[in-house]
C-alpha cells in the first residue's frame, strides 16, 4: 500500500460529524445570500462549495467507519473549493442589480455583523495557512483546522443573518 492509499489513523465518527457542521453553517448563510442574490452564477458556485465540503465529510465518514481510503473524496476538494469561489466572486462583479450593494455595504459594516465578518476572514486566512502547514492526514491536525474552519463558517453564518434580517 502507497503512503498515498495509507489509511489515516485517528479519524473518528466524531471528527467527521464536527467536520459536517461549518459545512452546515455555509450552507445556511449561502442560501440567505442566494434568496436576495438571485444569480445562477451563484449558486453553481455555492453548489460547488458546498459538495465539495459533502465529499469531504464523506471521505471522514469512510474512514472511520470502513477504514477504507477514497483518496478522490478528500482530492476533490483541491478542485472544486477554488472554482467554487471564482464562480462566486465572479458572479459579485456580473450582477446586473448593483443597487443591491449600496444596500448591503453600511449593513456588513455594523456591529456585529463586521467583527463576525473578520472573524471569518482571519479563520479562513487560518485554514489556508493550515493547508500549506499540517499534515492532512494527521488528526490533531483535522482537529486544529476543523476547530477554526468551524468558528469561521459560524461567524459567517451569523454575519449573514444579522445581516439580511
Amino acid at each position: 500500500m502507497s503512503d498515498k492509499d495509507k489509511i489515516p489513523e485517528g479519524f473518528t465518527l466524531q471528527m467527521a460529524i464536527m467536520d459536517a457542521l461549518p459545512v452546515i453553517f455555509f450552507t445556511i448563510g449561502v442560501s440567505l445570500i442566494a434568496l436576495k442574490f438571485k444569480s445562477l452564477l451563484f449558486f453553481i458556485g455555492s453548489f460547488l462549495i458546498i459538495t465539495a465540503g459533502l465529499l469531504k465529510v464523506l471521505w471522514k465518514v469512510i474512514i472511520a467507519v470502513n477504514k477504507k481510503n477514497i483518496r478522490i473524496l478528500n482530492i476533490q476538494l483541491r478542485y472544486l473549493m477554488p472554482t467554487g469561489f471564482l464562480l462566486v466572486i465572479i458572479s459579485l462583479f456580473i450582477y446586473p442589480d448593483k443597487s443591491k450593494y449600496n444596500m448591503i455595504l453600511p449593513a456588513i459594516l455594523k456591529m456585529p455583523q463586521l467583527l463576525l465578518f473578520i472573524i471569518t476572514f482571519i479563520g479562513m486566512v487560518l485554514m489556508s495557512i493550515f493547508a500549506n502547514v499540517y499534515d492532512k492526514n494527521d488528526p490533531k491536525a483535522n482537529w486544529i483546522e476543523q476547530t477554526t474552519n468551524l468558528m469561521a463558517q459560524l461567524a459567517f453564518m451569523l454575519g449573514i443573518i444579522f445581516t439580511v434580517i
